[in-house]
């Protein structure tokens, strides 16, 4: 009979023997993951409050909810944190799949908000007639195929989540090539 290789830690059997993996240590990970939450959350939860903020200062009125911006785009931002920390684990494609429901939520309240309509009254003082202008900024098609991007890749995940629990640690040795 032929004897059984010891498994090394981080390693895929390949060709009828044990690769070393490159997957970096979990506190390395989480470290990371942490930079990914800081950056995600300016990106989307920071910088536009600032921007309502400016809007609301200039008396343009928007309908979105601060704290609803602040919810989706936090929890958008810690699953992502999660995602990169988790992905040499199986589940990496359940939070990647719960990732990407979070951003579909964000970019529907988005598309709730569309178009921004500022309208603008030029006039004089007196008995004369004012006159008007309304400026619409439509960013609704952009809104939709950001969310058709994030449903294709929501099925992509679905397609990892199925691989990595019906074939383990095959796309590890993708992710994290062998030294």
């Amino acid at each position: 009979m032929a004897e059984e290789l010891p498994r090394p830690a981080a390693s895929v059997l390949l060709n009828d023997a044990f690769v070393r993996l490159r997957i970096p240590p979990t506190a390395q990970r989480v470290a990371l993951g942490v930079l990914v939450f800081l950056g995600i959350y300016v990106g989307v939860v920071g910088i536009p409050i600032w921007g309502l903020q400016i809007l609301a200062a200039n008396n343009i009125p928007v309908n979105i909810s601060q704290t609803n911006l602040m919810y989706y785009g936090g929890a958008m931002a810690l699953l992502a944190a999660a995602q990169y920390s988790v992905k040499p684990y199986r589940a990496y494609g359940p939070v990647a799949i719960g990732t990407n429901v979070t951003e579909l939520l964000y970019l529907w309240l988005l598309y709730q908000a569309s178009p921004l309509a500022l309208n603008l009254n030029f006039g004089g003082g007196g008995g004369g007639s004012s006159g008007g202008a309304e400026i619409a900024v439509g960013y609704a098609l952009i809104i939709l195929a950001l969310m058709l991007v994030t449903l294709l890749s929501l099925a992509a995940y679905a397609v990892t989540t199925y691989e990595d629990f019906s074939h383990p640690a095959e796309r590890l040795y993708w992710t994290y090539p062998a030294r």
